[in-house]
């Protein structure tokens, strides 16, 4: 299902939520930097319960549908 967002905060919100629901799984750095209500940068580090990591830096921008 596709999800809809209106602005930053749904999709930041989304994404913590989905870390948190992930077991097993450690996040050792979340960082949002808020730009404006359609505009972000992103940093995550996660650890997985078998030691490997992953790491996220995005710039994220929201955009509002035409309708």
């Amino acid at each position: 299902e596709m999800y809809q967002m209106t602005n930053i905060r749904d999709y930041l919100t989304q994404v913590r939520q989905a870390i948190e629901a992930t077991p097993n799984l450690n996040a050792e750095r979340y960082f949002e930097q808020i730009f404006t209500d359609t505009r972000c940068n992103l940093r995550i580090r996660l650890r997985f319960a078998d030691d490997s990591l992953l790491e996220i830096s995005e710039a994220v921008t929201v955009r509002r549908s035409r309708r």
